[in-house]
């Protein structure tokens, strides 16, 4: 399995995507209210209610090919944590049928200007896997695109 992160300063969110909002550590859905419709926006504060806030991920399936997954992440966190954080991440999304995901890193609201490339690091260091001998290879490739503020230039 393959990652590939692509870096970018404006994209279009397609209906066959995920997108993934990184969240206060107590899922605070206000900041990012004028981003989604009023319906999903509106689905997912009820979901939010009865929701265990303890977890580092919720999704929520707002349509047939549409998925928003919330990453929460503490105000005061370490690279370290980050990079943890990043590894649970893609253990999430690994099995998943959906390959594409769009990162919008607009509301993090954290001070570690570097936690963005943590996080992907995290990932990238979990989805290795060493099969240069193997006859079978697995094929399948998860594309991330980030969009949003404090990321590096786009590729």
């Amino acid at each position: 399995m393959h990652v590939h992160i692509n870096y970018k300063k404006t994209l279009k969110i397609e209906a066959n995507s995920s997108y993934i909002i990184f969240a206060d550590e107590n899922f605070n859905v206000n900041s990012f209210k004028n981003t989604v419709t009023k319906s999903e926006f509106s689905f997912i504060s009820e979901l939010l209610k009865n929701s265990d806030r303890k977890k580092n991920f919720l999704d929520f399936q707002v349509s047939s090919k549409k998925k928003i997954i919330l990453v929460s992440v503490k105000e005061k966190i370490s690279s370290s944590e980050v990079e943890k954080l990043g590894a649970k991440f893609f253990h999430h999304i690994k099995d998943n049928k959906i390959n594409k995901y769009i990162f919008d890193t607009k509301f993090l609201l954290v001070k570690n200007k570097n936690i963005i490339e943590h996080f992907f690091h995290g990932i990238k260091l979990k989805s290795y896997k060493f099969d240069k001998y193997k006859t079978k290879k697995e094929k399948k490739i998860i594309l991330i695109n980030v969009i949003g503020k404090g990321i590096p230039s786009p590729n």
